[in-house]
């Protein structure tokens, strides 16, 4: 059998110009896509692949868990990826494989929670994790799992591809017929894309991400690509298509 799910299992706030950087904030007030929290935070939600191919369960990016403490904490909501999973008939010990696409804690942090000693563990004990080239050997999970570092392009048996870039892991993944997606910080939402901007365009050349958005939503409807947007809150996922007025998304639930 093969399937997938796009599964939100949290939320966070962030600074707005964080987020959407080069955007004045007089554009930003009229997104619709995201609710506005206070001093000028939006909210934007954590969402993950759950995918069965013959090949047992994968998981591309795992949430936060349940990491975040201290003053971050009232920022984030609850991370749900196992009641998720569990939602779907998966338990966390199915999960054969994992790959974070980012090396932010919403993407890798829900590989481990704290047991009741007070010690991390494992919460996919089965799993072999891929994660991006920099992601720091002194993580939790480097030590709790067999973790490879994806240095240059690569395709597992199960056929997921990574391709390393500066704005962390472009994933693809053929599941039942299905091209996924997920293009990583180059597009955390749908309005990362219609705004031209991406939360790590500082350092680069804004026309350059620009470009390289372009070539994303090209490829993306040339190939039929359903794109998944880690970050999107009202859009998680969808196709893309242009029209005379521009690049429109039909979401999928």
């Amino acid at each position: 059998m093969s399937r997938y799910s796009v599964l939100t299992v949290g939320k966070y706030t962030v600074d707005a110009a964080e987020f959407f950087p080069g955007i004045p904030l007089v554009t930003l007030l009229h997104v619709e896509e995201f609710g506005w929290n206070r001093a000028y935070r939006v909210w934007a939600s954590v969402n993950v692949v759950l995918a069965e191919n013959g090949n047992g369960a994968m998981l591309l990016d795992t949430g936060y868990g349940s990491r975040i403490s201290g003053d971050t904490l009232s920022n984030y909501g609850p991370d749900h990826v196992t009641r998720n999973l569990k939602a779907q008939g998966i338990t966390p010990k199915e999960v054969k494989t994992i790959v974070c696409s980012n090396s932010d804690i919403h993407h890798y942090g829900g590989l481990v929670r704290m047991n009741r000693k007070g010690n991390m563990e494992p919460v996919f004990r089965r799993a072999k994790v891929y994660v991006p080239d920099d992601y720091s050997n002194g993580h939790d999970a480097s030590i709790l799992y067999e973790v490879a570092s994806v240095t240059h392009a690569t395709e597992l048996l199960c056929g997921i591809q990574m391709l390393p870039t500066d704005m962390g892991l472009f994933i693809l993944t053929h599941v039942g017929g299905e091209v996924i997606a997920i293009p990583g910080h180059l597009a955390p939402s749908w309005t990362h894309l219609t705004l031209g901007t991406c939360p790590m365009y500082r350092g680069f050349d804004i026309e350059e991400v620009r470009g390289r958005q372009e070539e994303l939503l090209r490829n993306a409807e040339n190939h039929g690509w359903l794109l998944v947007f880690t970050h999107g809150r009202e859009a998680s996922s969808g196709y893309v298509r242009r029209t005379r007025d521009g690049w429109v998304l039909r979401k999928v639930s």
